[in-house]
């Protein structure tokens, strides 16, 4: 049965899918839906998906929402070898699976700085303003001199990212000027993939359209502020048993065989009240690693430090030190922890229709995290008031999250995945206003209740956060009446 995929033109997501079946030469059937006539909001189309986003896809019945999880799934099923996304090397593939949530930051920056305005007829908020050019100068440093943005070979990050830059065409890319690497990269790739034209090649023609129609001034030709996003997330730290045997010299007899255990534990660098930074503490004490817990300190800007800067560029949390091999990104971090210290277990199955479910969750999460971040922690970490969007999205947000739940125990089927743990530390979140949105979305209690009882870890790792981030505010609020 021929896959297939449900689109629409000026989706980043559903191209970069669309470009991953063209890279693997595989034969889909595309379904464009017009999201304009609500073709999403149909109930044939609700039933198939209840997210009602693009992509969709169905390949022999087997049905995944989320891009990335499906580029993913692509390749692991139809090229397994192929170093789009590479199977065989567990480094590499961490490095794809970072970039590939690090896109999901940049992908939402030019949401809320340039397709909101559009589609809403509101300026950006200030904050997004600085979200939106961070995001492309800590790009145009992971690029660097590479000529992808992984090292030396395609990937579907750089798919993902090459999607996601092309809606900057409203300005006729006019923002990439002053980021000449990611520049140079995307130039390079546009010329050398022979189905760019043919995916994205209306994309510019489209977005001018959309810009007139809403009788918009074309984006990026005010302010820029060009300065640091504070965001949270963490590192893992983790245990390494080495046993050498090696000889030694006593009293001139020769002493062969003798085992020596080296402990070399796993950095990782952490904020208690970043839900990403959790999470990743709690897939370490699901599988039993042993970690050295490095506590950043925001406030007095330990994550701008030099030295924590040449770790991590993007000066986020978590991040991890695993032997040398230094890793960022929350969910990338977890995907690498399960492939490397437990390949065939349950928290993250390598099945590929298992793991596709449990990718998908896990893009899922970054748009709730963003949500309960957006209506409960910017205010009191940045003093950022949620606007009537900032509340409709959350509120949407919960009520499908409630609704994909179900009855399910587990989000992913009947076993922990670190799915389960990724919405889980997003969902504390919601202790700062003591958890009474689950009056309205029973399902999430229930799940989130049981796992909370069921996990042994869970009280040590997320207690008091919301009186943490009551803390937090009143500490801020002292500091700035000084």
């Amino acid at each position: 049965m021929p896959i297939d995929l449900y689109t629409t033109p000026l989706s980043p997501p559903a191209r970069a899918v669309h470009m991953t079946l063209k890279r693997l030469n595989i034969d889909a059937n595309i379904i464009e839906i017009n999201l304009q006539n609500g073709d999403h909001l149909k109930p044939e189309f609700l039933k198939l998906n209840p997210q009602h986003c693009v992509p969709f896809f169905v390949d022999d019945g087997f049905s995944l929402t989320e891009s990335r999880a499906i580029m993913q799934y692509l390749v692991s099923k139809y090229a397994p070898n192929s170093p789009l996304y590479p199977t065989g090397d567990l480094k590499k593939r961490a490095h794809v699976d970072r970039l590939l949530y690090y896109d999901m930051s940049v992908w939402y920056a030019i949401r809320d700085n340039i397709m909101n305005p559009l589609f809403r007829g509101e300026d950006p908020h200030p904050n997004a303003v600085k979200n939106y050019y961070n995001n492309l100068s800590v790009l145009n440093t992971y690029i660097g001199d590479n000529k992808y943005v992984a090292g030396d070979e395609l990937t579907i990050a750089d798919l993902s990212f090459l999607a996601s830059l092309t809606m900057l065409s409203v300005n006729d890319y006019k923002d990439l000027e002053d980021y000449s690497n990611v520049k140079r990269w995307f130039n390079q790739l546009k010329n050398e993939l022979p189905y760019f034209d043919e995916i994205n090649g209306k994309v510019p023609q489209l977005m001018k359209e959309l810009a007139n129609s809403w009788g918009k001034k074309r984006l990026g030709e005010g302010v820029i502020c060009k300065t640091g996003l504070l965001q949270s997330e963490t590192i893992n730290g983790q245990f390494i048993a080495i046993i050498v045997e090696i000889p030694l010299m006593a009293r001139g007899d020769y002493m062969r065989g003798f085992t020596i255990i080296i402990k070399m534990t796993i950095d990782l660098y952490f904020l208690q009240l970043s839900p990403p930074a959790r999470a990743v503490l709690m897939t370490c004490k699901q599988l039993g690693i042993d970690v050295n817990v490095i506590n950043l300190d925001f406030i007095k800007g330990e994550h701008l430090s030099p030295e924590y800067v040449k770790l991590n560029p993007a000066h986020q949390v978590p991040t991890i030190v695993d032997n040398e091999f230094v890793l960022y990104e929350s969910r990338a971090i977890m995907q690498y922890l399960c492939n490397k210290y437990e390949p065939n277990g349950a928290l993250y199955p390598s099945e590929p229709k298992k793991r596709a479910l449990v990718d998908r969750w896990l893009n899922t999460d970054m748009s709730y995290f963003m949500a309960n971040r957006d209506r409960y922690a910017l205010k009191i970490v940045r003093g950022i008031e949620p606007t009537e969007q900032t509340f409709k999205t959350f509120e949407t947000t919960l009520k499908l999250l409630d609704q994909l739940i179900g009855d399910n125990k587990y989000l992913a089927g009947d076993q922990l995945t670190i799915a389960d743990l990724s919405v889980l530390a997003s969902t504390t979140l919601l202790a700062i206003n003591d958890y009474v949105d689950f009056d309205d979305h029973p399902n999430l209690k229930r799940w989130f209740e049981t796992l909370a009882n069921e996990l042994p870890y869970f009280d040590e790792i997320n207690q008091n956060i919301g009186q943490k981030f009551k803390e937090l505010g009143e500490a801020i609020k002292s500091q700035t009446n000084k």
